[in-house]
């Protein structure tokens, strides 16, 4: 699928373990795996032929950035309307931020139900400063 498809990005590096102590990134038979591309209807089609389902349950990833999440078994793909954008914002969250607000495992998470809002503000700020 990768090279039909624009890469599948994971939005859980393992780099974080080294720059930010209070991640300890564990896999077990709970693991999900999170992954997000740029939606194409080509795409979208070829996960849902796959046995993808959409999904409203993890709806904490529901952002002005995305379109829809698919889900099957422990892997849900956010297919979002510039991956390339998401990734530039993501990659230019502070750590800490990220551990406290934003990554829903955190065990100082506060409520799911903000991360897609914190998202869109970043988002916000994102688009308004482009070119500046």
């Amino acid at each position: 699928m990768a090279e039909r498809y624009e890469s599948l990005y994971g939005n859980c590096d393992p780099y974080l373990q080294d720059d930010c102590p209070n991640f300890r990134i564990t896999v077990n038979e709970d693991t999900d795996y999170d992954f997000y591309a740029t939606h194409t209807p080509e795409l979208e089609a070829h996960l849902l032929d796959s046995g993808f389902e959409y999904s409203q349950a993890n709806n904490y990833y529901l952002d002005s950035e995305c379109v829809c999440i698919l889900c099957k078994d422990n892997v849900q793909v956010v297919l979002r309307y510039d991956a390339n954008f998401y990734k530039t914002v993501f990659e230019n969250i502070d750590l800490e931020v990220y551990y406290h607000y934003l990554w829903k495992s955190s065990p100082t998470q506060p409520n799911r139900a903000l991360i897609g809002p914190f998202f869109n503000m970043l988002f916000k700020i994102a688009h308004a400063t482009k070119g500046v």
